[in-house]
């Protein structure tokens, strides 16, 4: 074998394997990619299943204590709070007022017992009870979730169907939005869920 064809398979053989190398590389690179983009999107994945219950936690407790944060309650041997014609003023606190539907001897005043807004809120257990105050809500800090309530008073037409505009405000018709948003790799991420709240039952 001439001494030039010789060194032409060396050659040929040293780019051969740079080439295997230069593929070796890539194909460790393309995997570790997919194996971390899998990594971060079952982390996601999981932090969205524990924001969705934190909202939905929330969203329980809120149905189940509706009336005591925003009902004005009287009856005709006095009551718990004042009534005079067809309004009940809430004497527990605040003084707020509502006014009474016909045949109704409870209604619902425009904020929760004791606040002056709607948004944010957070809820907090007292004396073994749910209380809405004021504030969004920190709730773990690896990664850090926050909690925000927003109650948003809704409006009704001529006809009584709830309108986002154009109505009148019913402050017998509440929506309860709970929001909890966490940082992950410098990204916000965010649930929202979301409840009617009707002062259908006469207290």
């Amino acid at each position: 074998m001439r001494r030039t064809d010789l060194h032409n398979q060396q050659g040929g053989a040293v780019i051969e394997v740079l080439i295997s190398l230069g593929m070796a590389v890539i194909l460790v690179t393309s995997i570790g990619k997919v194996l971390a983009s899998s990594h971060a999107s079952d982390t996601t994945s999981r932090l969205r299943e524990e924001a969705v219950a934190y909202a939905r936690e929330s969203l329980e407790i809120i149905s189940d204590m509706k009336n005591d944060a925003f009902a004005c309650h009287c009856t005709t041997d006095g009551g718990p709070d004042a009534c005079a014609g067809t309004t009940c003023t809430r004497t527990s606190g605040d003084s707020q007022q509502c006014t009474l539907s016909s045949g109704y001897t409870s209604c619902w005043t425009k904020f929760a017992e004791s606040l002056t807004q709607l948004s944010p809120l957070h809820l907090e257990l007292i004396g073994g009870a749910w209380t809405l105050r004021e504030g969004e809500e920190p709730l773990t800090t690896q990664p850090l979730f926050t909690r925000v309530i927003t109650i948003e008073n809704l409006m009704r037409d001529a006809n009584g169907e709830i309108v986002e505009a154009g109505g009148t405000k019913d402050y017998q018709t509440k929506k309860a939005t709970v929001s909890v948003s966490w940082d992950q790799n410098g990204n916000t991420h965010s649930v929202e869920l979301s409840a009617l709240l009707t002062a259908w039952q006469n207290l």
